[in-house]
């Protein structure tokens, strides 16, 4: 879908045989095959100093808090010469979000707006496919840069904030989850008293909007 609306791709993955599979198929889709963490800085440097510009970035690799906002902060180191839409994948994902939340936004001035709820994730209460029982996966998460400077401090939204907290008690990222419990499937009708648990532990910021 990407490479069909877009005249070059620069695809970046860690599996070699992404490109070796796929290369002949996208004509306009440059593979690069590697750890994101040495390839994006030099992908971002030639970009800069070719003055070729980028339209649309997703964020969509290393799951982990240190891997999201090294990625998002190489990336922000694009020179913005028109809008940049930057979405990242997994915003539901406790260790993506709180990369994601975490990155020097700030410090780029060219970032107008920036969604952690672009799209909502799922909770799996059962296992499916890849994804574990009681984790939280999906979602995306959005940034838009524009060529003006922004005119003081950038606000972080996070529309389902209170749905994200109502559910991080119930998984298997909860700090006080007892491991028997962590790999159990949750029934599809939750006992009162669990919700009401899970509810018991929101700020009540969080109930207020839960209420609208």
């Amino acid at each position: 879908m990407i490479s069909q609306n877009s005249h070059k791709v620069i695809s970046v993955d860690i599996d070699p045989g992404i490109a070796s599979n796929l290369a002949q198929h996208f004509n306009n889709v440059e593979f690069r095959s590697g750890d994101s963490k040495s390839l994006l800085p030099d992908i971002v440097a030639d970009l800069n100093r070719c003055g070729r510009h980028v339209d649309f970035v997703l964020i969509d690799g290393d799951h982990s808090e240190d891997g999201v906002r090294r990625d998002i902060e190489a990336i922000l180191k694009l020179k913005v010469t028109k809008r940049i839409v930057i979405l990242m994948h997994d915003g539901f994902n406790p260790d993506c979000r709180t990369g994601m939340r975490s990155a020097h936004w700030d410090d780029c001035p060219h970032v107008h707006y920036l969604e952690l709820d672009f799209t909502m994730g799922n909770f799996h209460a059962q296992a499916h496919d890849t994804a574990d029982a009681r984790s939280m996966w999906g979602g995306f998460a959005c940034a838009v840069l524009e060529p003006e400077m922004r005119d003081g401090p950038l606000e972080i939204s996070e529309r389902q904030k209170a749905v994200f907290e109502a559910i991080f008690p119930l998984s298997i990222y909860a700090p006080n989850m007892p491991s028997k419990q962590k790999h159990e499937c949750i029934p599809e009708t939750l006992p009162f008293k669990t919700i009401v648990k899970a509810m018991a532990s929101l700020p009540r910021r969080a109930l207020r909007k839960l209420s609208l």
